[in-house]
């Protein structure tokens, strides 16, 4: 995937928040596994929620409560960058770089994360269907 300066997922901003919200996932990324359906989080989806919670930071809807969350995940988000490094060589114009005309970054090597997010939903469409089975019972 060829990284691009987008105007998508700002700050703030009319669609900002909306656009933001699609990052989330069928059961806020948790899932059920195995015969007793033990409950885990996928760590993509606790990164998205990281990243989503210091936006709204940023954009000033801050509550003096939330600041052991953010400490929790910038710690997070930092194991998380140090335990699966991109290595991928960038341009390192950042300083002098017009973002209006040259728009495109380097190329990375993704994982499908679409097919995730069509597991989540699986996995959460699956758990709902066993829940609604178990009262009907």
């Amino acid at each position: 995937m060829t990284m691009e300066e987008s105007s998508h997922y700002g700050i703030s901003g009319l669609d900002s928040r909306e656009e933001w919200a699609t990052t989330a996932t069928y059961g806020f990324g948790y899932l059920r596994l195995g015969q007793e359906q033990r409950r885990f989080a996928l760590s993509m989806w606790h990164q998205l929620h990281c990243l989503r919670l210091m936006r709204t930071a940023l954009d000033g809807d801050y509550d003096q409560g939330v600041r052991g969350h953010m400490q929790h995940c910038l710690t997070y988000l930092r194991q998380m960058i140090l335990c699966n490094p991109d290595l991928t060589l960038e341009p390192a114009d950042v300083l002098t770089r017009n973002y209006e005309i040259k728009r495109m970054g380097a190329t990375h090597v993704c994982k499908d994360w679409l097919k995730v997010y069509d597991a989540m939903g699986r996995n959460y469409n699956d758990t709902r269907l066993r829940v609604m089975q178990d009262k009907s019972q």
